[in-house]
């Protein structure tokens, strides 16, 4: 069994560390000073065929392929978090009476997936506010674009080890762009909790190398145990390339291909892009049950062309997910995860045939996935899960149905985390 000294490395950080498990902005100290954080997922796994499986049929995003995890044990995601926190004087009298801050914070937060290179998942300032009876955060600079709460802990050192499929089909499985956003929350049990506006470079897929930034707008709604969330977004991009799903590129990707500079092997659009998203979650105090759903939405309409040919594109994606959890004593979970995903596309002008086998168009048909999960906390912050599932496309046209079973053994890791005062 090959295992890669990466792996070993994040496994060492996090080994060193005390639990604090934490997502987003939480990645950041609760006082003046600094913080260090690791986390990892470590995944050792059996299938009938590559896992995970390729993108299905008719799913458009960048073209390549998720590196083949099956078999031996490898680094799923991992996550170096750092931190700098300054104190409330540090900013007295810039802000207006009646407006407290809690301390400029800096952040940089690396990830890895498998053996792909490192990226950058954050970095940036975030300035938290307190009023008389809300709060205002402020974040200038890169992170994923947040979604809701039920999409935005999805995928990712999470009970499950792959993103969902709507997900993957309508993000990239994440939108992570350079932006400013403000963000407003309230201490309300019921009513709106939660409103925050983005501004995006989009130069990350679904964004493209040229286009004019992105607006995006979020709100979470809730009532007791309940909580609702919507989300919405545009983009313009232009040149935005995929790979040719004849040249079966692999790697873990955030951006995409500049067809300015070249349209050799790739497939290019410009047009518009707009985003859509809802969730729901009940989660009871003191019960043993959870529950969530989140449905996902992405329409893309204008030119797709390549060196051979050009087309009119209409396409509609769209998928969705139910989530049941189940905690029948403390430190065990039991999860199932169902999913749908359904692509439609309408392709008009000359060389269709061509541009729909090269973007992997062609005889887009229905996905779905079910996977369940044994998770067991370890220690605090650390969660062994076991799981089993299975992907199906069905058929169309002359594409015949494809179906993958796996099974997976994972350890995830999050995240232990280092925090001092300032020197």
């Amino acid at each position: 069994m090959r295992v890669d000294h990466r792996l070993l490395v994040v496994l060492a950080l996090c080994m060193a560390g005390t639990a604090a498990r934490a997502h987003g902005e939480d990645r950041l100290p609760g006082g003046p000073g600094w913080r260090v954080e690791a986390a990892a997922a470590l995944v050792a796994s059996d299938a009938d065929g590559r896992w995970p499986a390729d993108d299905p049929r008719g799913v458009f995003v960048t073209g390549t392929r998720v590196p083949d995890r099956e078999g031996d044990l490898r680094l799923e995601h991992g996550l170096l978090a750092l931190g700098w926190r300054f104190g409330p004087a540090l900013l007295e009298g810039l802000l207006p009476a009646g407006v407290d801050n809690d301390g400029l914070s800096l952040r940089l937060v690396a990830g890895w997936h498998d053996r792909d290179d490192a990226h950058v998942e954050a970095a940036g300032l975030v300035l938290p506010l307190a009023l008389d009876d809300s709060h205002l955060t402020l974040v200038l600079g890169r992170e994923a674009v947040p979604m809701g709460a039920v999409i935005d802990r999805a995928g990712h050192l999470d009970l499950y080890g792959q993103p969902t499929l709507a997900q993957h089909a309508t993000v990239d499985d994440a939108w992570i762009d350079d932006g400013l956003r403000l963000r407003w929350d309230s201490d309300a049990r019921r009513g709106l909790r939660t409103l925050q506006f983005g501004f995006w470079r989009a130069r990350a897929f679904p964004g493209g190398p040229a286009g004019p930034a992105a607006p995006s707008v979020q709100a979470q709604a809730g009532w007791d145990d309940w909580a609702l969330d919507l989300f919405a977004a545009r983009l313009e991009p232009e040149a935005r390339g995929a790979a040719a799903r004849s040249l079966g590129a692999t790697g873990h990707v955030h951006g995409s291909l500049d067809c300015r500079r070249s349209l050799q092997q790739r497939v290019c659009f410009d047009g518009r892009s707009s985003l859509a998203a809802a969730s729901l979650a009940w989660q009871p105090a003191g019960r043993p049950w959870q529950a969530a759903a989140a449905w996902m939405w992405r329409r893309e309409a204008g030119a797709l062309y390549s060196r051979e040919a050009e087309v009119a594109w209409d396409g509609r994606t769209q998928g969705g997910w139910l989530d049941l959890r189940w905690t029948p004593r403390p430190g065990w979970t039991l999860g199932w995860r169902g999913e749908r995903l359904v692509p439609r596309h309408t392709l008009t002008g000359a060389g269709v045939a061509t541009i729909a086998d090269d973007a992997g168009l062609a005889d887009a048909a229905p996905t779905t996935r079910h996977t369940l999960a044994l998770g067991w906390t370890l220690r605090p912050g650390w969660q062994l899960t076991l799981e089993t599932g299975r992907q199906r496309t069905a058929a169309a046209g002359a594409s015949a149905a494809m179906t993958t079973d796996h099974v997976a053994l994972r350890l995830v890791v999050d995240g232990m985390a280092w925090e001092g005062d300032r020197p």
